[in-house]
Parts: structure tokens; C-alpha cells; sequence
């Protein structure tokens, strides 16, 4: 290998690297704030309860994209944002 090109990849490498650490940095530290929530937003959400909530009867019976077509139109009925599961 000459010594040209070794030095040329070398500095390539160090200042690549130099530029992309700050992104990794952001990015480590908010998958940490998204992922692990703070105490106080749990405690929020284990305190919040919706009653008088109507279901299908045959929810027992279905399992997987079924059951969530089935729980879109509950879950928009009382104004409820967001995910169900994992979809």
C-alpha cells in the first residue's frame, strides 16, 4: 500500500468520523428520552381510564390485523390518537 493513499484514508476515516459523532450522540439521546419514559408520564397514563366503553362481541375470535381492523373504529369513536399494539 503506498504511503499516499494510507494517509489519505486515514484522514478520511478520522474526520468522517469527527462529523458523524455528534449525529450518533443526538440520536443515542433521544432513543433513550423515547424509549425509556419519564416516571411522570407513567404515572399519567396508568391514572387515565375510559369508561362506558363499547366493543364488538367477537373480539375473543379474532387475532391479528382483524382484531385491529375491528378496534380502529372503537378507538376513533372516543377520540383516541395513537397506535394499537405494535401497528
Amino acid at each position: 500500500m503506498s504511503r499516499p493513499f494510507y494517509r489519505v484514508t486515514r484522514d478520511l476515516h478520522l474526520y468522517f468520523g469527527l462529523f458523524i459523532s455528534p449525529f450518533i450522540l443526538v440520536f443515542a439521546v433521544s432513543v433513550f428520552f423515547l424509549v425509556h419514559r419519564l416516571s411522570q408520564n407513567a404515572a399519567v397514563d396508568a391514572r387515565s381510564t375510559i369508561s362506558n366503553l363499547s366493543l364488538p362481541t367477537d373480539l375473543e375470535d379474532l387475532s391479528g390485523r382483524p382484531l385491529v381492523d375491528r378496534l380502529i373504529p372503537v378507538l376513533r369513536q372516543n377520540g383516541i390518537e395513537g397506535e394499537l399494539g405494535w401497528v
